[in-house]
């Protein structure tokens, strides 16, 4: 396997193994809970309850109102949302290959503390996800999102303190600067000097600083350059490109 995204052949015996190693020689039970109504999802579910069951999992499928569904998450196991955190975080930069099992060893290994918190009470969503990290220098970062509507529609609610509601795409750009007349017009001007397409944008000024933060939904991955260019025409005190899309 060259990579994450590579998909592994089917192989039950690698599977029991792997289980064996992660501390599982016999498997466990778990619940998937399932809104009703979400009809892709629970076939989806069906077959990975069958493929489960050959390698000892036991997963039951429980199926409640959407709206419980989509209220309680606070009150259930949500122990993966962690994992899913550590993956993502070492997935370019370390060598090895990143999985849902050795994400906490490779945590532990370099001396990361990792929480999960619940919290049942969200004052704007119904639903929120935050991701707080503090670097060694004492840096504080955050991220949070949420999912919204019928359809479940990923945004981003949050980023290191400045509120939000865009939708979650797989290009963004993310620019921090001071806030003045003119700003958002450096950016479309500088953006399509270099042929980048906007399909969406956010402002959210600061509530304590003369800062705002712009997030950026373009069409197309930006290369590092580019942004760097981008960010020296509005003079921006931080700023990154973020690709969702997969390898």
């Amino acid at each position: 396997i060259e990579d994450e995204n590579t998909c592994y052949p089917y192989d039950p015996e690698q599977a029991k193994e792997l289980l064996t190693q992660a501390g599982y020689p016999d498997g466990f039970d778990c619940t998937l809970m399932l809104g009703n109504g979400f009809t892709d999802w629970k076939d989806t579910a069906i077959t990975i309850q069958a493929a489960l069951a050959e390698i000892g999992i036991n997963m039951q499928i429980n199926e409640i109102d959407r709206a419980t569904f989509l209220t309680e998450i606070a009150d259930k196991d949500v122990s993966v949302l962690k994992l899913s955190a550590l993956k993502g975080l070492f997935k370019d930069v370390v060598s090895d290959q990143v999985s849902y099992v050795n994400a906490p060893l490779l945590a532990e290994e370099r001396g990361i503390g990792v929480e999960l918190v619940t919290d049942p009470y969200c004052e704007s969503f119904r639903n929120i996800t935050r991701l707080t990290a503090t670097t060694s220098s004492g840096q504080r970062i955050s991220v949070s999102g949420t999912v919204t509507g019928p359809k479940l529609v990923q945004k981003l609610t949050e980023v290191d303190g400045y509120s939000l509601e865009i939708e979650l795409t797989d290009n963004l750009l993310i620019f921090r600067y001071e806030d003045r007349p003119g700003i958002i017009g450096q950016l479309g001007l500088a953006l399509g000097a270099n042929n980048v397409n906007i399909a969406g944008m956010q402002v959210s000024p600061a509530s304590t600083s003369n800062e705002a933060l712009s997030v950026l939904a373009v069409d197309s991955v930006v290369s590092d350059e580019v942004v760097k260019a981008v960010a020296g025409a509005v003079n921006a005190s931080a700023f990154t490109g973020v690709s969702l899309q997969e390898d």
